[in-house]
């Protein structure tokens, strides 16, 4: 029984990204929405608010910035304060309750939404890598790249370093969500797979 539980506690932050993207309250598109290519000017909130569903308490309020291409932003704020559900919102995962998102000035909700997110890389919080090599764990960010690709892409990270240190470099098996790996390497890997997938955003929560 108590292996039951150590499985299913580990399950939990695996299920808990799943149900985001597959949560009732996802309001955009989907794949029937305006398609979109990759973005050339800007993305812009303009008097934002937004509600989880079942909840009358505003998350954010009448929240307005840019974001030009190219450009570095940083969202600085305590816990609770919005920094995560802003994310959520440019994921497309919900839709304001108030205000709108667009994109090279169309409203983020009447986007093809896979379409978007092609454009997007999250390096999140909890950092999910698979039971395998290295290198399949970087490559799962672009299943087509190439072992120069992937390379190139752990160096941007600095992650190459360490990588060829251990005994079987990119081939090394590092277990169950990395664990084999200390917190800032697989977090380094994590960002190793969003660069290779060149994205026009690229999230860091």
């Amino acid at each position: 029984f108590n292996d039951v539980r150590i499985k299913l506690a580990r399950l939990l932050p695996k299920m808990s990204v799943v149900e985001r993207f597959l949560s009732t309250g996802e309001q955009i598109s989907g794949n029937n929405g305006a398609t979109f290519g990759r973005l050339r000017d800007d993305i812009i909130f303009d008097g934002v608010s937004f509600s989880y569903p079942g909840s009358d308490k505003n998350v954010i309020s009448n929240i307005s910035f840019s974001i030009k291409r190219g450009e570095t932003v940083a969202l600085v704020g305590q816990s609770g304060a919005g920094k995560t559900t802003i994310i959520d919102l440019l994921l497309g995962l919900y839709k304001p309750n108030r205000g709108m998102i667009s994109v090279d000035g169309q409203d983020l909700s009447r986007l093809n939404v896979f379409d978007w997110r092609e454009n997007i890389g999250v390096v999140d919080q909890d950092i999910y890598l698979l039971n395998t090599t290295i290198r399949e764990n970087i490559r799962f960010g672009r299943v087509d790249s190439t072992d120069e690709m992937i390379e190139a892409a752990t160096r941007a990270a600095h992650a190459h370093e360490f990588v060829v240190e251990l005994e079987s470099g990119y081939n090394t098996v590092i277990g169950d969500r990395g664990y084999k790996l200390s917190g800032g390497q697989r977090q380094r890997l994590s960002l190793a797979r969003a660069i290779l997938k060149n994205p026009d955003l690229l999230i860091l929560d």
